[in-house]
């Protein structure tokens, strides 16, 4: 047992502490303390200083163990420093004694359930008991607060002989605190048990998810209808999903491999006397092939991505080694055309070389000019002897042309009006 119920501790107390009477002689009493049992799983026996049991005698401890039978002392045993784990208050002498222990001390509630704390005392036999009321204490300041009065559908009180029960209705988170029941002859003259406080925690049902609310089929998944301090042992747990309900009675649910059929709003209700729901939460299952594609996405894949980036760039060299080879390929094209115009023809500073019939009687230059769309070509035929009987002439060629004129334009226009010069020369020579 824990010191809080909103708080984790390493020592598990024992949940109950006993006083035991042994008779010594016809006066005298000896006086030990015990815990009816303590939890395999601490980590500390009673005999750690921690979770040590400690005799109180009047509210302060006492290390004595005998005593007299008309002692009219009040007698209490406790685990040190956690006083709230202790013992019903005894007194030796029980005719002359006030005594009040109300159990149990710490109480684990629903909110909107009812509840009963229940109180038994003792007063001495010449005394008349009067006052009996209960308070608040309020740990802001360590003090008794507010004065619990009946209140109708939510507080009441009810009275035995020797015992008094304060119930509470439709428990809210409010209510929660540590109580004090006193009592006594008159209101300056009140008395309360050795440790008065009954602390009480009010919860709500909540369903929690582990690992996570969002999970990938085949993932282990465990479900926890939770609360902020433990039901009672025998509380009853039942599951729901969509408002359907599922097999179990644990506080847990565990699903060992989850599908997309697991899916969907949970619940869980406790059931006492009464019924209690908690609130609804959503399971969601993704698909593995989902969580692939988002995995990829997200960086989560490195040698997925790796293996893109690599076939990405194998991709870009291939597109860049056939651009460069067209390119290339082009320009060789390019620099052959270019090639074949320089062999035709030389601008100003080459010589074109026919063989043209000469005119055997006339010695005398022969000029002719082409005009076509206002470009001039020009050309001088000059005699010469003959040699072998293989008349021929020089022909000198000059290209006046404009810049915007493209090499190919210009050869096909020499070309064909040399041909039609050489086929005049030789019209005339025949």
């Amino acid at each position: 047992m824990c010191s809080s119920g909103e708080k984790q501790c390493s020592i598990v107390f024992p949940t109950e502490i006993f006083l035991h009477q042994t008779s010594v002689d016809q006066h005298h009493v000896k006086i030990n303390c015990s815990s009816s049992s303590s939890s395999s799983s601490s980590s500390c026996s009673l005999t750690d200083p921690q979770a040590s049991i400690v005799l109180f005698r009047n509210r302060k401890p006492e290390q004595k163990k005998t005593f007299p039978l008309t002692s009219t002392e009040t007698f209490t045993c406790a685990v040190k420093d956690l006083q709230d784990i202790h013992s019903a208050d005894v007194c030796l002498d029980h005719s002359s004694c006030w005594t009040v222990n109300c159990f149990p001390k710490r109480i684990c509630a629903l909110k909107g359930s009812s509840l009963n704390i229940s109180c038994e005392y003792s007063h001495p036999q010449h005394q008349q008991l009067i006052m009996k009321r209960w308070f608040k204490i309020n740990r802001n300041i360590n003090q008794k607060g507010e004065e619990i009065i009946e209140k109708k559908n939510k507080v009441k009180f009810y009275d035995s002989p020797n015992k008094h029960n304060l119930r509470f209705e439709k428990l809210s988170k409010s209510d929660s605190g540590e109580y004090v029941f006193e009592i006594g002859e008159n209101s300056n003259d009140l008395k309360e048990s050795t440790f008065p406080e009954v602390t009480l925690i009010v919860t709500d049902l909540r369903v929690e998810i582990r690992p996570s609310s969002e999970v990938t089929e085949g993932q282990k998944v465990t479900l926890t209808c939770s609360t902020s301090c433990p039901l009672t042992p025998n509380s009853n747990f039942h599951w729901y999903l969509n408002h359907q309900p599922l097999k179990g009675e644990n506080k847990h649910l565990v699903i060992d491999a989850v599908t997309s059929q697991d899916a969907g709003n949970y619940s869980c209700v406790v059931k006492t006397k009464e019924i209690f729901m908690s609130s609804v939460k959503t399971l969601t299952v993704k698909s593995i092939n989902t969580t692939t594609q988002i995995e990829i996405v997200g960086g989560v894949s490195p040698k997925v991505i790796v293996l893109v980036l690599v076939s990405v760039l194998v991709s870009s060299l291939i597109c860049l080694t056939v651009f460069l080879w067209i390119r290339k390929k082009r320009t060789s094209t390019q620099s052959s055309s270019s090639e074949a115009v320089k062999n035709l023809y030389t601008l100003n500073t080459d010589h074109l070389y026919e063989e043209i019939p000469a005119e055997a009687t006339d010695n005398r230059l022969h000029h002719s000019q082409v005009n076509h769309e206002n470009t001039f070509v020009y050309s001088t035929i000059q005699a010469h002897q003959e040699q072998e009987h293989v008349p021929y002439a020089i022909t000198k060629v000059h290209l006046g042309l404009p810049q915007h004129v493209h090499q190919d334009g210009v050869a096909h226009l020499v070309q064909h009006h040399l041909l039609r010069e050489l086929g005049a020369q030789s019209a005339e020579t025949q």
